[in-house]
């Protein structure tokens, strides 16, 4: 009995620190002035990814990359879509859709990667999850 309310203690830890919204994972100095993600899913289904960066003149290009997850057991994600676009401009934003098949829990993660001239390519992640 010890040992398995020992286990749930762990178990429940361990779900609450990963519930926990992750922000920018690593600095941004070489090319990265701003970088966001925002994830939402209307009543519809409809999944919206918004992404947003800003860069410096040393810029040259951005890879973003998107994955759509959908929760499939307590901890597990299962993978749904994943889109990646390549940019030139040194600001740039828009929202992308997806219109989901199946009510349920998702994360979405969204990768920048941003390269140019100065340096080692910035990498900023994102990750941010919903229900429908």
């Amino acid at each position: 009995m010890k040992k398995l309310l020992s286990f749930m203690m762990v178990l429940a830890m361990m779900v609450s620190i990963l519930m926990l919204p992750l922000q920018a994972a690593t600095p941004r100095s070489n090319y990265t002035v701003d970088a966001n993600a925002e994830f939402q899913i209307k009543s519809d289904g409809r999944a919206e990814i918004f992404v947003f960066y800003e860069a410096n003149d040393a810029m040259t290009s951005t890879q973003i990359n998107i994955t759509l997850k959908k929760r499939v057991f307590l901890l597990f994600w299962e993978d749904v879509t994943t889109f990646t676009f390549n940019r030139t401009e040194k600001s740039f934003s828009n929202t992308y859709i997806y219109y989901l098949q199946e009510e349920g829990t998702y994360k979405c993660e969204v990768e920048y990667i941003i390269s140019g001239t100065a340096g080692a390519n910035d990498v900023s992640n994102f990750e941010r999850t919903a229900t429908y």
